[in-house]
């Protein structure tokens, strides 16, 4: 960007990332049903990436509102998109074959 954007802008050392709400995004009810069927789903337990039963868990307690970590949402995103990633492009499932 350099000659596109002025010194003072190309420079600054303020500049930070934007966080994304994965939180509340996990805890609306209009993909909270998605989300389980996803995590309880054979594929989804049958990764060797992540313990199944602890981010059920994770996912669980952030629905009650006891999750004790500001980043459970993060990670719980995190493996829901991987699995989807790996449902599409790895298992070349249909996308209307998620769960």
């Amino acid at each position: 960007m350099q000659n596109v954007l002025p010194e003072v802008i190309l420079n600054r050392k303020d500049k930070i990332g934007f966080a994304t709400p994965e939180r509340e995004w996990l805890q609306n009810e209009a993909v909270k049903e998605f989300v389980l069927d996803v995590l309880d789903s054979r594929s989804f337990k049958s990764r060797p990436y992540w313990d199944w039963q602890r981010v059920q868990n994770m996912y669980k307690k952030l629905l009650r509102g006891k999750a004790n970590s500001f980043f459970v949402g993060t990670d719980i995103w995190r493996c829901l998109c991987l699995e989807i990633w790996l449902r599409v492009f790895i298992d070349e499932s249909q996308y209307g074959e998620l769960c």
